[in-house]
């Protein structure tokens, strides 16, 4: 009952601190300073509200619908844990949770304007509204046990995946605070971009690992054998990290181009509304017909539309309004410079940003036109090779400039170096028989930046180098491990042929066994000297409930063993272990730029 109360109190206190800043941020003192009071009290009240949900969770409380849809008795501890953000009530309470935490930093070190924390606080609201019509103490019919946590969720990566994304789609709420906030002020001044930057590269740290947690979870357990479907709902949580990625560039250069922060202002205000937008796409039902991942629909769906879509226009419209009290629009135009090398490169994550952006919602407008359709993932392989290359080519001479536009480096050693790196990725698409033009020019400038980078790393700050080459390590990955991979399939084994001959090995079948609480059942193989273990997840009856591959890791590249409608194949995935490499190294690189901000 505490719980409840709490929960139904942090609403209201969040839209009544809301009410109360608008005219506080008008310069009434006492107004803001009771709104500021209701604010804690609003928080306080929502981490009562948290920590009785899971305690409600923990303690098998299946008198809630939420407990009782999303856990079970036999669920172990870290995965009632993870129950917590199943589902789309509790995912919704997290990201109030974090937010509201967020926000409560601001308040006691006081470092936002109150324009600034008005428009945070506004956001806090529009989550307030969210979670009274998706109340997650709805109550139930009492049951002895609940459905449980859904078996492809009960992995390591599951538990911590989706509070990683939820506290990037938080932080990425404070740019957008403070740019909107900036606008809201009486003389818009730059100010606002050195409190953006730590908090842009927090997000986009945050948002980045939880994406590339997601994709290694789907890599290692769902069977398919890859990392990234471009499902419109995997789709959703990209978009605004390509769009923060640009945002970041963007924020570096504002620092030293004044005439960039109208593009600055932009980009921090659509980075977060493409958060709002793929909320609103994925919890909507909008794409339950096109995505195994997407919630269905209710009659919710208009008030959470309704209130995505009312901030999109608060914000796009303080945007107009005060646009011409920006310093005019100047692009740099000293092709030899960093600073329209950092210009490029956030103009290609837009790109790639807008490709991504229009597969993804084309369930959405078409089912406006009447005729629902999605797109095809060769959509996405195809239209983003280009604008790939033409990153990778603009990585490739992102050393050799300073700021003013001198060459840090000798032009012959650079072209020497760089044309190194491109044969040496052409050799390599060619060992893997990859003919594709625009293959081998990614592979090649891919191999270049990495070479570029590796000898011209002092030219750069060291974070910037190492993101930079993740990119590259990331790329290439991903053009070997998909468009260079092979399979193996309809694997059938008889007394004729106990062992199958597969990429040069012995592969043949060595037993089964069950668990002992019946969950999980094992199947054994050997694969030349090596032994490879399909799993099968079991439910609590007995039925089928998911099949986890087995993958044997080597440098060159990974095996792959599957099961699928009844029939093993086995891929090589060559040169796979790139794709996670790249991964680390990119959030290293950010990580790294955020401790050397939090310094400054």
């Amino acid at each position: 009952m505490i719980g409840v109360i709490g929960f139904f109190f942090a609403c209201l206190l969040s839209i009544l601190a809301f009410a109360l800043y608008l005219p506080g941020g008008n310069g009434k003192k006492k107004t803001f300073q009771a709104a500021n009071k209701i604010y804690y009290a609003s928080v306080i009240c929502t981490i009562i509200a948290s920590v009785f949900f899971l305690q409600a969770i923990l303690a098998d409380k299946f008198q809630y619908a939420y407990v009782l849809e999303h856990s079970s008795k036999s669920l172990g501890f870290w995965y009632k844990v993870a129950a917590f953000w199943a589902g789309q009530e509790g995912s919704f309470l997290l990201w109030f949770l974090l937010h509201g935490l967020i926000g409560v930093y601001f308040l006691k070190k006081n470092k936002m304007e109150q324009p600034t924390f008005f428009i945070y606080v506004m956001v806090q609201a529009m989550l307030a509204l969210f979670l009274l019509a998706k109340n997650p103490f709805m109550l139930a019919q009492m049951q002895a046990d609940g459905a449980g946590l859904n078996p492809l969720l009960q992995d390591f990566w599951m538990v911590i995946h989706p509070p990683v994304v939820f506290i990037g789609y938080a932080a990425f709420a404070v740019p957008f605070a403070y740019a909107l906030g900036n606008l809201l002020g009486r003389q818009p001044q730059g100010d606002w971009i050195k409190k953006s930057l730590p908090w842009a590269l927090f997000a986009w740290l945050s948002l980045g690992a939880g994406i590339f947690m997601g994709g290694y979870w789907a890599y290692k357990t769902l069977g398919w054998g890859g990392y990234w479907g471009w499902d419109p709902v995997e789709n959703a949580s990209l978009v605004p990290w390509l769009s923060g990625g640009a945002l970041v560039h963007l924020l570096y250069l504002a620092r030293r181009e004044p005439a960039v922060e109208r593009l600055a202002h932009f980009s921090a205000i659509l980075t977060f509304c493409l958060v709002l937008y793929g909320t609103f796409l994925t919890r909507s039902g909008v794409l339950s017909d096109f995505s195994v991942h997407a919630f269905s629909g209710d009659d919710s769906y208009i008030l959470l539309a309704g209130g995505i879509f009312i901030v999109i226009g608060i914000a796009f419209a303080i945007f107009l309004y005060r646009y011409k009290s920006l310093p005019g629009l100047e692009l740099p135009t000293k092709t030899e410079s960093r600073a329209f090398l950092l210009f490029i490169g956030a103009l290609l994550f837009y790109v790639i940003a807008l490709l991504v952006f229009i597969g993804m919602s084309m369930p959405f407008f078409s089912t406006l036109l009447g005729s629902p359709q999605n797109v095809s993932a060769s959509f996405y392989n195809r239209s983003l090779l280009l604008p790939v290359a033409m990153l990778m080519l603009a990585l490739v001479f992102s050393p050799i400039f300073d700021w003013l536009g001198n060459r840090s480096v000798n032009s012959l050693e650079f072209y020497v170096i760089a044309s190194t790196g491109m044969v040496a990725g052409c050799v390599l698409c060619l060992f893997y028989g990859l003919w594709t033009p625009l293959y081998l020019v990614i592979a090649a400038f891919s191999c270049a930046c990495l070479a570029v980078h590796a000898l011209f790393s002092r030219k750069m700050s060291l974070p910037a180098v190492i993101s930079h080459m993740g990119i590259a390590v990331l790329v290439v990955g991903i053009i070997f491990s998909s468009a260079a991979s092979t399979t193996e399939e309809n694997l059938v084994f008889s007394a004729d042929q106990p062992v199958l001959q597969v990429y040069g090995r012995g592969l043949s079948y060595a037993g089964a066994n069950m668990s002992e609480d019946y969950r999980f059942a094992r199947y054994e193989f050997s694969f030349g000297e090596d032994s490879l273990t399909l799993l099968t997840k079991l439910t609590s009856d007995g039925q089928l409930a998911a099949k986890e591959p087995a993958i044997l890791h080597e440098a060159l590249g990974d095996f792959y063993l599957a099961e699928q409608n009844k029939n093993l194949s086995m891929s090589f995935k060559p040169l796979i272990i790139l794709v996670w490499l790249g991964c680390i190294l990119i959030t290293t690189g950010i990580l790294m730029a955020l401790a050397k901000q939090i310094k400054k």
